[in-house]
């Protein structure tokens, strides 16, 4: 009986959000909602969810100014997660955005005289291949792409490219751990 509750709250928060006015989210294919999901979309941004992405209780997507956010099949947005776009996020299948880490495509340019915290905001791109894990508080920062098939150990930071795949990454900042292997 629990579980028809469950399948029937994931099918009424989908049809929920579909009915819901939000003109930048497009969704393709049928999406699996948690209850407390925030989108926060501006006017001219877009976010594209496709086939199966599971979206988990307290996660937050976020598109700004002219962003675009696609998040491929069957990727899952862990508890309290955040993505932050405001240029360009692109998030492999078969991803798993472990809870409470958080993808953000821009940063804060300090100030040379530091009078005040931030003169201005960096905008960058952000590319995650398929199969990728980011463990729980892991962080990936803006102007990164990372290869398919890595592991991002908890409360590490990413912040350059990582282009070798099948490997595992960890610490502040992020360096290579160990090779994975996959049976394929």
């Amino acid at each position: 009986m629990r579980a028809l509750l469950r399948k029937i709250g994931f099918v009424l928060r989908f049809i929920g959000v579909k009915l819901w006015h939000y003109p930048g989210l497009k969704i393709q294919g049928f999406i699996f909602i948690e209850k407390d999901v925030t989108f926060d979309i501006e006017p001219g941004a877009q976010i594209l969810l496709k086939n199966r992405v599971y979206l988990k209780k307290g996660c937050c997507l976020e598109c700004t100014d002219t962003g675009r956010m696609v998040l491929e099949e069957k990727v899952s947005v862990g508890h309290y997660a955040v993505i932050a776009c405001c240029d360009r996020i692109s998030i492999g299948a078969r991803t798993l955005i472990s809870h409470h880490a958080v993808v953000v495509d821009s940063r804060h340019v300090l100030d040379e005289e530091l009078v005040c915290i931030y003169r201005e905001y960096q905008k960058g791109v952000v590319e995650i291949g398929s199969d990728v894990i980011l463990f729980a508080g892991a962080l990936v920062g803006p102007n990164v792409c990372v290869a398919d098939k890595t592991w991002i150990m908890p409360h590490s930071v990413v912040t350059r490219d990582i282009l070798e795949p099948s490997g595992l990454w960890g610490g502040i900042p992020a360096q290579r751990k160990k090779e994975l292997r996959f049976d394929d």
